[in-house]
């Protein structure tokens, strides 16, 4: 299971969380895109916060997998993984929304790109 100490390592190391508002092209829920170490969440495709938390520890595994050369971990295995840990550290999706600025879901689905503040 994914673990508190892996996620402050990933912060540390400048991994990035980016919500996208387009969708992906396959319909993916989420990405982990080790060349640019960035875990993409494509919220058209999520319709649940439950769907939205699992979403962003499914992608969190890869990433762990990826650091560790576990290449082979389908994703039917990293599903399991990921509703696993949300079952029995359910501390750990919340630490990494708190960590990553990550509000819920719904908010991100009421906003437009207009009303984005820009840095």
């Amino acid at each position: 299971m994914l673990t508190k100490k892996e996620v402050i390592q990933f912060y540390q190391d400048g991994l990035e969380v980016k919500l996208r508002r387009k969708r992906h092209p396959e319909k993916l829920k989420g990405d982990y895109d080790p060349s640019h170490f960035e875990i993409s969440v494509f919220l058209p495709e999520l319709v649940s916060e439950f769907e939205f938390g699992v979403t962003l520890l499914h992608e969190f595994i890869h990433a762990r997998d990826e650091r560790k050369g576990v290449l082979d971990k389908n994703d039917e295995k990293v599903e399991v993984e990921a509703h696993a840990t949300n079952d029995k550290r359910p501390h750990i999706l919340e630490f990494i929304k708190d960590l990553y600025h990550i509000g819920k879901l719904k908010d991100y689905k009421k906003r437009t790109v207009s009303g984005r503040k820009k840095a």
